[in-house]
């Protein structure tokens, strides 16, 4: 639709004026080279020069695939594609470009083997967190269909963690919803809360920065009374940093997002509270994900919520990291219990046991199970 307006318009031909630009510049480039090689004088080319001409012939290339990718964004339009612009925020003066494959599966088919003899190459997947952890017989299918994956045989195998006596899920039953009023309020005392009563070693999952700052700033001073260091992503430094902070003192929490979900491997005391205010649901903005979407006819059922499973299961899979491990997590979003598909997210909880109580039982329960902090020598 945005493409038959009248400011789309204005772009094609603003565009049209640019690109001739371009051209008109790398035909330049190609004649400076062109004349050097042609030149019969038999001197050779003084070094400068032969650098000179490399830098003008790699310029030349990045300015040609530039314009490619330009006018496949503003003046192609592909139903197998997805295009947006982005404007940051705190430099309005930059604007991007983008486009993605709605689907990977047809680029990625030369990966699958199809019935062929025996000969024929094999291709094994794995991980812990491939499948929505969903209804039986269908585990694997959004796995499957992204990837365009049409016969294969599959497997589950269970973990090898002890999670019924060495973990605990909680879901205080007084959780609003976050679109409710006062939700915020309730996610930073919560955390506030939990992360005393374990002594720090926490790690708390949002969803935006937005969030975590607001929290931060509403119990920062409380927990440095109680002697707890405040990591938070991005302010106190790189996941990496924060995660490595967490591990040098367990008296601490991480506040982080979305590149902490995966990926973070703290074994031992110095992980042993995991919080997660609100369940994983991708933003309805996000371009790739709403253009994928709607090749669905039921797109919340069928592809937003296994989505967000997936990446439910990755988050609390930061929790126990060993068999040794020792570890309770804590779910603030109320509508893992009120709404349909909170039974769904529950399925995909390790086989810990699930306590439904009031936040100041949770607290209480937390403190009671998780054994006391290690005391530095």
């Amino acid at each position: 639709g945005m493409r038959s307006t009248p400011q789309w318009e204005e772009i094609v031909e603003a565009w049209e004026l640019a690109r001739e630009a371009m051209l008109m510049i790398t035909a330049s480039l190609r004649r400076i080279t062109d004349n050097r090689d042609g030149d019969s004088s038999g001197a050779s080319s003084p070094v400068p020069e032969q650098l000179l001409d490399a830098e003008a012939q790699e310029v030349s290339l990045e300015l040609l695939n530039r314009i490619g990718e330009l006018e496949n964004v503003i003046s192609k339009d592909s139903k197998e594609m997805v295009y947006w612009i982005d404007q940051e925020i705190r430099r309005s003066e930059l604007v991007t470009l983008h486009s993605a494959p709605v689907s990977v599966a047809q680029a990625l088919q030369p990966l699958w083997p199809q019935p062929a003899p025996e000969t024929s190459h094999a291709a094994v997947l794995t991980g812990a967190t491939m499948d929505a952890g969903d209804e039986v017989g269908a585990y694997f299918w959004p796995l499957r269909e992204s990837l365009g994956i049409k016969d294969a045989e599959e497997d589950r195998y269970s973990s090898p963690f002890d999670y019924v006596q060495n973990a605990r899920m909680f879901l205080p039953i007084d959780a609003p919803f976050p679109s409710d009023a006062g939700y915020d309020d309730f996610v930073a005392d919560a955390v506030k809360q939990l992360t005393i009563a374990a002594g720090g070693r926490t790690m708390v999952l949002f969803r935006s920065y937005r969030a975590l700052n607001y929290t931060a700033k509403k119990i920062e001073e409380d927990l440095e009374l109680a002697g707890i260091t405040l990591l938070l992503q991005g302010r106190g430094g790189s996941p990496t940093q924060v995660i490595e902070a967490l591990k040098d003192d367990s008296r601490s929490v991480v506040f982080g997002v979305a590149s902490l979900w995966t990926g973070v491997d703290v074994p031992g005391d110095a992980l042993s509270l995991l919080i997660v205010p609100r369940l994983p649901f991708d933003p309805p903005t996000d371009p790739i994900k709403k253009a994928r979407a709607e090749r669905y006819n039921d797109p919340f059922n069928e592809y937003t919520i296994p989505n967000a499973l997936i990446q439910f299961r990755q988050g609390i899979g930061r929790l126990i990291r060993s068999k040794s491990d020792i570890g309770a997590a804590v779910i603030l979003d109320g509508r893992m219990l009120r709404m349909q598909y909170g039974i769904r997210f529950r399925r995909a909880l390790p086989p810990a046991p699930f306590i439904e109580a009031p936040l100041n039982v949770v607290v209480a329960e937390v403190k009671r199970f998780l054994p006391p902090p290690e005391r530095a020598p």
